[in-house]
């Protein structure tokens, strides 16, 4: 996980899938699990990132943002990271 502050903003990314695990899924598979942790994780969002891996993204701002919250975000996308991942590795199953 990588953690950023950019314009008053913490950022968290995360890695679920390598851009070659990404090229073997079909674009219906990629769609379909960026889609289903979208709407089902609101604090975490999943998209392509510029080497075309999926990657897990949470964005709160600093301020105000006290150590439960810090703890939460990373947490939630770790586990939500981790979860899709998982599934990505048996894409035969969804």
């Amino acid at each position: 996980m990588r953690i950023y502050e950019l314009n008053g903003r913490c950022i968290f990314l995360a890695q679920a899938a390598s851009a070659k695990r990404v090229e073997a899924l079909s674009i219906d598979q990629v769609v379909q699990f960026t889609w289903l942790f979208n709407s089902n994780i609101d604090l975490a969002e999943f998209m392509l990132d510029d080497r075309m891996a999926l990657v897990g993204r949470t964005v709160h701002p600093v301020k105000g943002m006290d150590y439960k919250e810090f703890i939460y975000c990373a947490y939630t996308l770790a586990v939500t990271t981790d979860r899709l991942e998982f599934l990505i590795q048996q894409p035969d199953r969804y």
